[in-house]
């Protein structure tokens, strides 16, 4: 049996390639961006990871004096992981939804589908981490006995502990190697265009 090494509250993440590039390449750049701005902009498209959702996870990690994190994993096996397409960079961002700012000095492009109110995750130290997860230690935030269960959809879930295991419609594949781990910066979220 693995053991789990992340920590309680956490963005879990199936990390694939994206516009062209390999994960490997994605992280090296978001590394290097934490590196020279002290923070990096990942985009989330996932409805099981929304916004109010990582509010709800960060105060839940700082109300036990905890850094909510961002784990990357991998996909259940090679190529599950569909490569996105939208490479469109953002121009701006906001931290409010009014006032918007150009992306920071340094920062290496932010790319996505950007239409229609995307939103992305704040994230410093952003490291390379080796270890494997155990998924059926967690469950949905807002529901911790629904398993986590990825998909085309739900790349990435806001996660409770949970004990999952004899759920029905738990995850086949219960162990992943973790591939990167991120602190989530507050304020955690900031629409993008």
């Amino acid at each position: 049996m693995a053991e789990n090494t992340s920590p309680l509250f956490s963005i879990l993440h199936v990390i694939g390639p994206h516009a062209g590039e390999t994960p490997e390449e994605i992280l090296n750049r978001k590394i290097e961006d934490c590196t020279r701005v002290g923070f990096t902009f990942w985009v989330l498209k996932s409805h099981k990871a929304r916004p109010d959702q990582v509010a709800e996870l960060c105060r839940a990690a700082t109300n036990r004096q905890e850094k909510a994190k961002v784990i990357f994993i991998a996909p259940s096996s090679p190529g599950a992981a569909k490569d996105t397409k939208g490479a469109q960079p953002a121009k701006e961002f906001s931290l409010d939804g009014e006032s918007w700012s150009p992306m920071p000095k340094g920062l290496g492009p932010v790319t996505g589908a950007l239409g229609g109110g995307v939103w992305a995750l704040r994230i410093e130290k952003l490291r390379i981490a080796l270890g494997e997860i155990d998924l059926w230690n967690y469950g949905e935030l807002l529901n911790p006995q629904l398993p986590i269960k990825f998909n085309q959809t739900a790349p990435a879930f806001c996660a409770a502990p949970s004990d999952t295991s004899k759920h029905c419609k738990r995850m086949k594949s219960r162990f992943r190697p973790i591939i990167a781990e991120g602190d989530i910066l507050l304020p955690s979220c900031a629409l993008i265009r």
